[in-house]
């Protein structure tokens, strides 16, 4: 940023970062949409050519990040969907969760197919969004929740 090097566990970045989140929650909630945001997961992409973990592996930074997630949440009314306590458990990387292979090759990515990570994710995911979305449609369509 401006020729540096930064960080997500520099104050000053972080602050860029929740401020950026906080601008992206109040302009998707601007008509009354209710905003879900997710923790990112940790993440194993192997080894830099000098044997040291890559940067986006840290778990420090991606703690970094979810507090802040998890701060703006607070502040601005969203929803935090912690995808990072659905495929990290204990805040380890696994590729495999439950028996589902919920982890693609690479460390990053989830797995696709009929066995992979929608099948597992699916259930956990969608009612939350399906809650959200009911207690946003009166607001949006101006009719009653009531069902």
């Amino acid at each position: 940023m401006d020729g540096r090097v930064v960080n997500i566990t520099q104050p000053t970045f972080r602050a860029q970062v929740a401020a950026g989140l906080t601008e992206a929650v109040r302009i998707a909630g601007a008509r009354g949409a209710r905003v879900v945001l997710m923790t990112q997961p940790c993440s194993n992409s192997g080894e830099r050519p000098n044997g040291q973990p890559w940067p986006e592996d840290s778990p420090r930074r991606i703690s970094a990040y979810n507090s802040i997630v998890r701060s703006v949440a607070a502040r601005t009314g969203a929803t935090v969907l912690d995808l990072d306590a659905m495929v990290c458990p204990g805040g380890a990387y696994e590729q495999v969760v439950d028996g589902v292979t919920v982890r693609g090759p690479d460390g990053v990515h989830f797995a696709v197919g009929p066995d992979g990570a929608g099948p597992y994710l699916a259930p956990r995911i969608f009612p939350v969004l399906v809650a959200q979305g009911r207690l946003a449609e009166p607001r949006l369509t101006g009719r009653s929740s009531a069902r």
